[in-house]
């Protein structure tokens, strides 16, 4: 609400609306009303795992992952990681090493290590930060691999 009691809508971009663990950019009388989502393209797979003491427990760390190939290609590719900073991270540099690469995870695994560069994990109750830094790159593969094959790609085995 404005100060007239009008009700005012804004977007906030993703990337802006995270400012610590438990802390958003929303004030104190507004409410998250939707999230807006483009609709992808053919050829493009999403996917989201996380790692947990059990299956409902707050992650020790997570990661999403959405690409679009062509071919054997990763044409395009966004990279998100939790807990494993003081907020959800874009993993920009790990994005720009793989767009445009031929889609090999044997070939990837040295690419996936670059994951550590974009994280700043701490130890906390659920985790150490030394396990985190470990896990993320076997994370970021199964969940890489996991939205390539929903986006119609072959999986390696």
């Amino acid at each position: 609400l404005n100060k007239k009691g009008e009700i005012v809508n804004r977007v906030i971009p993703l990337e802006n609306f995270f400012k610590g663990p438990g802390k958003t950019v929303l004030e104190s009388k507004e409410i998250l009303t939707n999230v807006i989502v483009p609709k992808p393209k053919g050829n493009t797979g999403s996917a989201f795992k996380k790692i947990a003491r059990v299956k409902l427990d707050i992650s020790k760390i997570s990661c999403a992952v959405f690409l679009e190939r062509d071919e054997r290609i990763i044409k395009e590719i966004r990279i998100a990681i939790g807990a494993a900073a003081a907020t959800p991270i874009r993993a920009y540099q790990i994005e720009k090493a793989l767009e445009g690469e031929e889609y090999d995870l044997n070939n990837l695994q040295n690419k996936l290590a670059l994951i550590e560069r974009d994280i700043s994990p701490i130890t906390d109750v659920r985790s150490t930060a030394v396990y985190r830094k470990e896990v993320a790159p076997v994370l970021l593969r199964d969940t890489l691999e996991l939205a390539w094959k929903r986006a119609g790609g072959e999986v390696q085995i």
